[in-house]
Formats: C-alpha cells, structure tokens, sequence
C-alpha cells in the first residue's frame, strides 16, 4: 500500500458527511489518526531536511576544520601507539582513542590511503602479523587478506563446534525420553507431535495470512465502479475527457500498487451513485486503515535516520521552537571549537610518552566510568 495516498486535499469524510451517510465513528477515528500522522511526517521531514541543510552549511565546515586538526593528532598517536615501552593498558586506552578518532575521521570523509596504511601498519603489529613491504598490495589491503583468513578459520572451528553441542544435546534428549516411555509408547508420541506440530503450523500461517491479507472483495467493488464513472469514452467534450484521461492513470497507478486509500478516494470524489457502504465493507476499510496508520508510524523512524546527519539533527537539534534550535546550534559550535583548540594543544605539546601518560590516565578513568 503506497504510503502517499492520503494527502492534504482528502475529501473522503467530508463527502460522506455531506450526504447524510455518516460512518461509523471508529472508522472516523481511524481516518482522522492516519491523517494526522500522515501531516505530521510530512511536516517532520519538510523540517528535518531544511535543519540537515543549515547544519551542513553553518556547523559542517567548522568541523572539517575540527576533523583537519585531528588528522595531525592521530598521525602522532599512531607513532604512539608503536612504541615498546607502552604498559598494556596504555595500549589499551591509546587503541580505543585511535580508533574513535578513525570513525570521526572516516565521517567527515578524511581519512585517506597514508592514513589508512598507517592504521594498517599498526593493527598488523598488534595483531603480530607483518606487512610485506615487496607486496603490490597495500598495508591495508595485506591486513584485509589478513583478518578474512583468520575470520574464516574461526568460523570454521566454531561450526565444528556447533554442530558438536547439537549431536551431543540431541543425543541427551532422545535417550532421556527412551528413559520416559516404552519402545512403542514413544514411537507414537513422536509421531502424533509431529502431526499435531504440523497442523499447528498450518493453522498459525493461515491466520497470519488472513491478517495481512489485502481486502480483495472491496478493492474490486471500489475499482470497478470509479473505472465505469472515470472511462474517458464517454466524455464528448475534448476537455472532460482529458480531465477523466488523467484521473484514470491515478486509477490504473492505484491498482498497480494496490492502493485501496487512493482508491477510495477516487471513489467519493467522483463516483456519482446512491451505493452506500455496509458495515463488512467499512470493516474492510478499517483493516487497510490500520495497516496505514502502522506503516505511518514506522515511517518517522524511517525519516528520522535516512541518513547519519537526519539521526544527529533529530537526536540534537530537533525542536518545536525555533529558539532551542538556534541555542542547541550555537551550542554546538562553541563545542567543536573548545574540542579543536584543545586538539591543536594537544599536537603542539604532546612530543615524549611522559607527556602523553596524563591524558591516557584521565582517558582511561573516563573509560572505566563508562563502562
């Protein structure tokens, strides 16, 4: 069902009404809920793509300049990080600190191959492999082949594994209920669980089915009633059947996409009949409702994280008013601003491991803290 289908000029309701012919009052319910959501996501993504634009034209290049100063700092923890006197739980705070550093980096869209085969080249000591200096491939592709032989081979014992526990546990299983029953008592109980499991199953599909299942009959009706009042031949004015020409595609896209809301209403805004609709068809209706209003409130998740940059403008600068937006914006900049000249520091005066021990320190309690 194509999400789009109720919009702004919906009539449906308001034609019922102006016929006497009022429906039932959860079907009203029901239309008005899947209005509203569907103007509230519109209104959220209208909103949330103007605020992505203003974050990338006034907070996006402070950043970059943030993001520039850390690609000097992380070329100096590299050369850190390769130092044999480092105790392991140095190791440990400078490699996290690499790392976060690498993602903030790789956001920002600066991480290039240099710094990518010095990560490399220090991943591979770690790990105690060594770099082919002589190889046509990079350090970090040598690293790629690397880490996919050894995630392989894991894989590999862990399947051995797997499939040991499983013959094992099966084995306990079907010795304890040979413990429980007779030969013949425990033939037919695996024999009747079977059948009853698969009937079960049966059953549950077919209600899932029914649940899910577009409201065919109803669909059909509505179809086949605005197809006879919309068909272009019957319009002998060159104008009205342009008009109906245009209506009917809306139609035919409709049936396409099995949109019953569209076709709904193409139905009352244009099917000229005394048809009413009993309670089963308002049912029907009620069911594709439902369906909408689910796909509508999972659609403001969808809005929400279409991108990296839409989760962070929702997460920290969305707001109903206009102000708290400005504030958390200005906010934010002062903070990337603090953050840069702290890294600048921390580039120019940083030169020895005894410099760089109280920031591991005050990293590490920051770390145990956290987790």
């Amino acid at each position: 069902m194509n999400t789009d289908s109720i919009d702004d000029h919906s009539v449906a309701l308001a034609t019922l009404a102006d016929q006497g012919d009022e429906p039932p009052s959860r079907f009203q319910e029901l239309w008005n809920e899947a209005e509203r959501l569907k103007r509230e996501n519109v209104e959220l993504e209208t909103e949330l793509d103007q605020l992505v634009h203003r974050i990338k034209s006034s907070v996006g290049p402070i950043e970059m300049d943030m993001g520039r100063a850390m690609r000097v700092q992380i070329d100096k923890l590299i050369v850190f990080g390769g130092r044999q006197s480092l105790q392991q739980w140095q190791l440990h705070v400078l490699d996290e600190w690499i790392m976060s550093s690498m993602d903030s980096l790789q956001s920002m869209g600066l991480v290039d191959d240099e710094l990518a085969d010095s990560m490399a080249k220090l991943q591979a000591q770690t790990l105690g492999f060594e770099i082919d200096t002589n190889s046509d491939l990079t350090a970090s592709e040598q690293l790629a082949v690397y880490m996919e032989a050894q995630v392989k081979d894991m894989d590999a014992h862990l399947q051995e594994d797997d499939l040991a526990t499983e013959e094992e546990e099966d084995g306990d299983i079907l010795k304890w209920y040979k413990q429980q029953f007779s030969e013949s008592e425990f033939d037919d109980l695996d024999a009747e669980d079977t059948i009853r499991g698969d009937a079960e199953s049966e059953e549950t599909l077919e209600s899932e089915t029914n649940d899910v299942a577009e409201p065919q009959a109803i669909f059909k009706t509505l179809f086949h009633r605005v197809a006879r009042a919309l068909h272009p031949d019957k319009e002998a004015d060159p104008e009205r059947r342009e008009f109906k020409q245009a209506l009917m595609a809306q139609l035919l896209e409709a049936r396409r996409q099995r949109d019953l809301m569209l076709v709904f209403q193409l139905y009352k805004e244009h099917v000229d009949d005394t048809a009413s609709f009993d309670e089963r068809e308002f049912a029907e209706l009620e069911k594709v409702l439902c369906q909408y209003i689910e796909l509508e409130s999972q659609r403001q998740l969808e809005i929400t994280t279409k991108t990296h940059l839409h989760d962070i403008a929702y997460t920290q600068f969305y707001s109903d008013d206009p102000q708290e937006v400005n504030q958390a914006i200005e906010q934010k900049i002062k903070d990337i601003k603090k953050r840069q000249s702290e890294i600048e520091a921390f580039s120019k005066t940083v030169t020895s491991l005894k410099k760089l021990g109280p920031y591991l320190e005050a990293r590490y309690e920051r770390l145990r803290q956290y987790f």
